[in-house]
């Protein structure tokens, strides 16, 4: 236990420093990482993901790029905030700190709210994630699985949503957010497509066809397809996959959120002791320039 202010300051100071340089460490890591995502996405993909199949994630370089960039952000606010606390404490700036405190509080609070949302209404949670994706799928899906002039299938792998989306429904067998229904009113996502008998209209994306079994993504011919003609026209219903992708990777979604909330959590729990050591230093210091004017 401290005896004094001298004991509890310097207690503050050194616990303060040692959380927030190791924060700052790892936010420039985050950031390096983050970087290496983005500019070399297939090297990470093979060799963070080597023996993986992401064909059920949308394709390996539309899952690293994203997920680099969301690394970057990530570790340029971590990096800055652990910079804040670590030259506020080894400094004693109290200015510093009380910026640090107030960043800290307010990602405090953002997050306290978050996870009561989260676990208090988990189905209005999974929803507001659900319709986000719809409205993205919507707005952004263009481009979907197509016949060159010879019969072999070809997706434009550069157009990375379009690829992603493709190689999500192929991998987790599923049609649409909810079903195959998504596409009714949709009309952007390769609504015809081009045979050697010229233009065909087609009732949903052909990415949502059935496949013979063993066939990955993507599919190289219509030979590849277990009933092409059926469900280019959406008859029979056997033709094409009906479970749309949000139920078919739902339980996975629902884990991932399980252990999102546990770790969120934990570092609320470590923001309070932050917090309170923050303010026990705080204190200490005003206390310091009072006794010394």
């Amino acid at each position: 236990m401290c005896d004094g202010d001298d004991c509890c300051k310097t207690l503050a100071k050194i616990i303060l420093i040692i959380v927030n340089l190791f924060f700052f460490l790892l936010g420039l890591l985050m950031l390096a990482f983050g970087i290496a995502m983005v500019a070399a996405p297939d090297k990470v993909a093979e060799s963070v993901f080597y023996g993986v199949d992401l064909s059920i994630l949308g394709g390996s370089n539309f899952v690293v790029t994203g997920g680099g960039i969301f690394m970057i952000v990530l570790g340029g606010i971590v990096a800055l905030i652990g910079a804040f606390g670590f030259f506020g404490a080894c400094c004693e700036n109290r200015v510093l700190l009380i910026l640090y405190l107030i960043v800290v509080i307010l990602i405090l609070l953002a997050e306290i709210a978050l996870i009561i949302f989260a676990a208090v209404f988990p189905n209005a949670f999974m929803e507001t994630v659900k319709k986000e994706v719809k409205n993205t799928m919507i707005k952004s899906y263009s481009q979907d699985l197509q016949f060159s002039n010879n019969d072999s299938l070809y997706i434009n792998s550069s157009y990375e949503f379009g690829y992603s989306w493709a190689a999500t429904q192929v991998g987790a067998k599923c049609c649409g957010i909810d079903g195959p229904w998504d596409y009714a009113n949709y009309t952007d996502a390769s609504r015809t497509i081009q045979t050697q008998s010229g233009s065909v209209a087609i009732k949903y994306p052909l990415s949502c066809c059935k496949l013979n079994d063993g066939v990955k993504f993507p599919p190289k011919s219509s030979k590849d397809f277990f009933d092409l003609p059926g469900c280019m026209k959406g008859e029979p219903d056997t033709s094409y996959n009906k479970m749309g992708c949000y139920p078919a990777i739902e339980s996975t979604i629902r884990q991932a959120a399980k252990i999102a909330i546990g770790i969120a959590a934990a570092i609320v729990g470590l923001e309070i002791l932050i917090i309170i050591f923050g303010f026990i230093l705080c204190c200490a210091l005003d206390r310091s320039k009072s006794m010394t004017v």
